[in-house]
């Protein structure tokens, strides 16, 4: 998990992404009790409002760096899987806007409130959240 954050925090420092947070259940572990995630959700904002995302100089970036690997639609850091995603509509914009400032494994990262988990847990719909 340390891989993962210092990943996205030099994509920031290099001026690749803006600013990432992390959602979905990587994000409600810091909440909750551990729950099984297949990846982990990084939301990322690339400094545009464009409607149509290119991603490519993102995994171009993070390609370079040592330990990662591209498989399907995800990125495998250190062996985590993440899915890159970008807020997709208003209640996961405003999601991304207000997350909170935590430390997860001893790194600052930014991730979605419990508050706006549960309401995109709710939207989405998914069996597994309905078990959680």
């Amino acid at each position: 998990m340390e891989s993962v954050i210092a990943a996205f925090d030099d994509l920031a420092e290099r001026g690749v992404i803006k600013s990432y947070v992390i959602g979905g259940a990587t994000a409600l572990l810091y909440f909750s009790r551990p729950t099984f995630t297949e990846d982990i959700d990084v939301f990322i904002y690339l400094g545009s409002d464009d409607q149509l995302v290119d991603l490519s100089p993102v995994y171009h970036a993070l390609s370079s760096r040592q330990g990662i690997r591209m498989e399907g639609e995800h990125i495998y850091i250190d062996g985590f899987p993440v899915q890159l995603l970008v807020p997709y509509d208003a209640l996961s914009q405003e999601a991304f806007d207000h997350a909170v400032s935590v430390s997860l494994v001893g790194k600052q990262c930014r991730i979605f409130n419990l508050e706006y988990l549960m309401a995109i847990m709710i939207q989405l719909n998914k069996p597994k959240y309905r078990e959680a």
